[in-house]
C-alpha cells in the first residue's frame, strides 16, 4: 500500500545514513504517525526526514556558536556533536570526516553549510558500509565476522550447522522455541550452498531472521489490540505512553515502569490493582512487551466496565 511499518521505517532511515536507535525510532514514529493507523505513508516519511534534518541543523548551529572565533572546531567538539546526533563512527571514518572542508565560504571559519556537508559525507560512508553488511548495523556485522574470523581469513566458508548453532547465541530466546528454531533452520538452508555459508550469506540470515522477529512482534501487537477491542487510534496513543514510560530505552517495560505508567493515566480501583498483580505475576516482570501491555491494559479496563 506504499506504507512502512516501524521496522521497515528503520531500514529506510538507515539507508539514508541517519543513525536511529530503537528508542529514537519509536519516539519519531509517535511524532509522525499523524493519522494513528500504525503505518507511515509517504508524506509522514518526508515529515520524519525533515525532523531529522532540522535536528542536525540545530546541533550544528549549537556547536558553531560554542566554537565561534576559533576557526575550526576542536575534534572533541565535533565528536560531541556527532554523539548527540547518535553517530557512532570508527576511528578511520572519523579521521576521514575531519579531512572534510567545513568552511564553505572560504572565510576561515567553519560554517553551517560546510559542517552539514561533512555530515552528508559521513552519511554516505555509513550507507556504503550498510550495503556491504546487507543492512546490518556495523556492531552486529563485526560480531559475526569476529566469531568466524579464522575460517574467513583462511578463505573458507562456514558450515551451515555451525552457523545455525551460532544463531542461538545471537537470539537466545529462539533456542527454547521449536517454531523459532524451525524459522532459523529454514532461513539458513535458503542461503547456504553445498551446506556452507559465506560472510554475506551469514549477514542475510541474521538480517532476515531479525525482520521475522519484528514481523512477529507486530502480529502479536495486532492480535492483542483486536482481542481487547482497541482502535488503531487508541493503540497509537497507548504506544506513545509506553515509549515515554520506557526510561531505559529497552523497548520493554519493567514492572515498576508499568505500575508508574498506569498510576499516571488512571486511578486503579482495588479490584483493578489486584488484577494487575495477578497479570504481572504471570509475566517476566523485567521485560514486558507492548503486546503484553495492551493485554494487561485491556483486562484492567474491562474490569472497570464490569
Amino acid at each position: 500500500r506504499g506504507e512502512l511499518r516501524e521496522f521497515e521505517l528503520a531500514h529506510a532511515v538507515n539507508y539514508l545514513g541517519y543513525p536511529l536507535s530503537h528508542a529514537r525510532r519509536q519516539a519519531l514514529w509517535c511524532k509522525v504517525d499523524v493519522d494513528k493507523n500504525n503505518s507511515i505513508d509517504e508524506s509522514e516519511f518526508l515529515k520524519l526526514v525533515r525532523l531529522l534534518r532540522e535536528e542536525e541543523t540545530a546541533a550544528v548551529q549549537a556547536m558553531l556558536e560554542t566554537c565561534a572565533g576559533r576557526g575550526r572546531p576542536r575534534e572533541k567538539d565535533i565528536k560531541d556533536m556527532l554523539g548527540r546526533l547518535g553517530y557512532k563512527l570508527s576511528q578511520a571514518m572519523f579521521a576521514d570526516a575531519l579531512k572534510q572542508n567545513m568552511d564553505s565560504s572560504g572565510g576561515g571559519e567553519a560554517d553551517l553549510w560546510g559542517t552539514l556537508s561533512m555530515l552528508r559525507f559521513i552519511r554516505k560512508q555509513l550507507v556504503d558500509e550498510l550495503r556491504q553488511t546487507c543492512g546490518l548495523q556495523q556492531d552486529m556485522a563485526e560480531r559475526i565476522q569476529k566469531r568466524h574470523k579464522t575460517k574467513l581469513d583462511a578463505g573458507k566458508r562456514v558450515e551451515a550447522s555451525d552457523f545455525e548453532k551460532y544463531m542461538y547465541e545471537l537470539f537466545r530466546e529462539a533456542r527454547s522455541s521449536p517454531e523459532e528454531r524451525g524459522k532459523i533452520k529454514a532461513i539458513v538452508e535458503d542461503h547456504c550452498e553445498d551446506g556452507t555459508l559465506g560472510l554475506k550469506d551469514m549477514f542475510w540470515v541474521v538480517r532476515l531472521y531479525g525482520d521475522a522477529l519484528e514481523e512477529g512482534k507486530l502480529a502479536k501487537e495486532k492480535d492483542a489490540s483486536q482481542l481487547m477491542g482497541f482502535s488503531e487510534q487508541q493503540v497509537a496513543q497507548f504506544k506513545q505512553a509506553f515509549v515515554e514510560a520506557d526510561s531505559d530505552d529497552s523497548g520493554q517495560l519493567s514492572e515498576e515502569e508499568i505500575r508508574r505508567l498506569l498510576e499516571d493515566v488512571a486511578d486503579l480501583t482495588p479490584s483493578q490493582a489486584s488484577l494487575l498483580n495477578v497479570e504481572l505475576s504471570n509475566l517476566d516482570r523485567s521485560n514486558i512487551s507492548f503486546s503484553e501491555f495492551l493485554r494487561i491494559l485491556g483486562k484492567i479496563l474491562s474490569d472497570e466496565d464490569d
